[in-house]
């Protein structure tokens, strides 16, 4: 789907699930990359984030560092 996985590599940048704000497909995965120069801040906000489990699936958020 377009806009479900990206590398973030500029100054600042919104994440958005695909859609938003309306509903994405079910099993959708997404995965972005943000990328820095080690002297820099990564600061992730949720302003809004709802994981709504359903008895056939799961959802997730993973972050690596």
């Amino acid at each position: 789907m377009p806009g479900c996985s990206r590398t973030f590599d500029g100054e600042s940048g919104e994440i958005k699930s695909p859609n938003h704000p309306a509903s994405h497909p079910n099993s959708l995965d997404c995965s972005y990359l943000i990328c820095v120069d080690r002297d820099k801040l990564v600061t992730l906000r949720f302003t809004h984030f709802d994981l709504e489990a359903t008895e056939s699936e799961s959802r997730y958020l993973v972050c690596f560092i």
